[in-house]
């Protein structure tokens, strides 16, 4: 079994389950009040709150053996998906998309037979976690 820890924004939690709507003037929406930006609306990369749509977004760690994981959080234009991908000397031994939440603790099993375990460390503040208020 490897074990490691890594880092991803607590916007994440957050922005994962989000689905967006058509609005009544042709805008992608969240809600009534709240739009979807383009991928060209002042992004500011992986902590950034706002949903954005065509929007892609990467931490990765390493394990003790040296694997590599990375977790994407992507959007088309209808909502957000996360992904997980594990390399191991070159090789892909682990891809699973979507992932529909990201948990604390999270485990994947290797095509190479090797559990791999990450804890998840949340960082920084969602000014929208209890919702997007007035």
């Amino acid at each position: 079994m490897q074990t490691t820890k890594i880092e991803i924004p607590s916007v994440w939690k957050r922005l994962v389950e989000t689905v967006f709507e058509d609005g009544p003037d042709g805008t992608v929406v969240l809600d009534t009040l709240h739009p979807v930006y383009s991928e060209n609306h002042n992004h500011r990369g992986n902590i950034d709150p706002e949903p954005h749509y065509d929007d892609a977004r990467t931490v990765a760690t390493k394990f003790p053996n040296g694997a590599v994981l990375v977790i994407d959080l992507c959007s088309g234009q209808g909502n957000y998906y996360g992904g997980a991908t594990i390399s191991h000397k070159q090789e892909v031994v682990y891809d699973a998309e979507p992932l529909e939440a990201f948990d604390d603790k999270m485990e994947f099993l290797g095509e190479d037979g090797e559990t791999y375990v990450v804890e998840v460390l949340w960082t920084g503040d969602d000014p929208y976690e209890n919702g997007y208020g007035d």
